[in-house]
């Protein structure tokens, strides 16, 4: 005859392993589902400007007509990736001089109030003409800066420190009529 108390032991340890088993597995789907639900944006700053026309207008009309734009001066382009599962929003995007912890910032060179709200897999972008940008100064050659969208959660997400190019800035005003 069996000892009862054997069998209600291996009972217990069944339970106990079901119990554990279960607790992990939805200690996982939590883990998951927050990891796929936080925000994952791409701040990047992309330069355009007259130089392209010159490169292109050697080849056909057709290019330069209509599936390319072409900017008459140089434009810096703030542009904010949503590589995430789930739509975010941004409330503002700011270009502003690069700072040290604990040092207080300038005012900006130019900040956009906006709601709106990217999609998976997609992106925001704004076109600042560097002849816009509120430097102080004569020229923005030179200038140093740093992109950042904020999100509506209160998160700031930076690109990378960046600057106007100045041989940029002089083909762009060579440009200009």
């Amino acid at each position: 005859m069996p000892d009862p108390y054997i069998a209600v032991a291996a009972k217990d340890a069944i339970t106990l392993y079901a119990a554990v088993v279960a607790t992990v597995a939805l200690g996982w789907q939590v883990f998951t589902e927050l990891r796929r639900r936080r925000p994952n944006l791409e701040v990047q700053v992309r330069h355009a400007g007259p130089w392209g026309r010159m490169m292109v207008e050697h080849e056909s009309s057709t290019v330069t007509e209509g599936r390319m734009r072409v900017p008459e001066e140089y434009e810096l382009h703030i542009v904010v990736i949503n590589k995430g599962e789930t739509p975010q929003y941004v409330d503002a995007i700011t270009l502003e001089p690069p700072t040290s912890p604990g040092q207080r910032p300038d005012p900006p060179y130019w900040h956009e109030d906006l709601d709106a709200k990217i999609e998976p897999n997609a992106q925001l972008k704004r076109v600042i003409p560097v002849s816009k940008l509120s430097t102080g100064e004569g020229s923005a050659a030179g200038l140093r800066f740093v992109a950042y969208a904020m999100t509506a959660s209160g998160k700031r997400v930076d690109a990378f420190p960046d600057e106007v190019t100045p041989d940029f800035v002089r083909l762009s005003e060579e440009n200009q009529p």
